[in-house]
């Protein structure tokens, strides 16, 4: 089989998959289970799960840069086939202008969100605040 008929199917495979859009997401990120605190990435997971399911809105709100690496994973898979996706993939200012969209977006989710708005909550099962709690440093809710 050659590898675009296996791509096809692995995407019509996805696409009828019936993804779970009530994901538990406390111990999928090591970040966050291990401090508490969302990552850079956060939601990135449900947004992809909404984006599969054609529910867009949610998506975006969940995170707003979820086709990012779905577009950086397109320009390192073909870079050698097509010729746009090599100068994209060595052009080190285009890629340290998205890291810096990717920390910026973070920063004001952060601001804007923690830690009342899902996915920016704080996660209180967290092995930090286990310990906190261990060593009498925090006050229990």
């Amino acid at each position: 089989m050659d590898k675009f008929f296996k791509f096809c199917i692995l995407l019509i495979l996805i696409f009828c998959v019936n993804f779970n859009k009530e994901l538990a997401v406390e111990n999928l990120c090591l970040f966050r289970a291990t401090t508490g605190f969302p990552c850079p990435s956060c939601g990135m997971t449900r947004a992809y799960i909404h984006a599969l399911n054609l529910d867009f809105k949610n998506a975006f709100k969940y995170h707003p840069l979820f086709p990012l690496p779905l577009f950086l994973f397109v320009i390192i898979a073909f870079r050698k086939k097509v010729k746009i996706f090599d100068s994209i993939y060595n052009n080190n200012f285009l890629i340290i202008c998205l890291i810096i969209i990717f920390i910026g977006v973070y920063v004001f989710r952060f601001i804007n969100s923690f830690p009342y708005e899902e996915p920016f909550t704080y996660n209180y099962s967290s092995h930090v605040y286990t310990i906190l709690e261990i060593l009498n440093l925090v006050k229990n809710n």
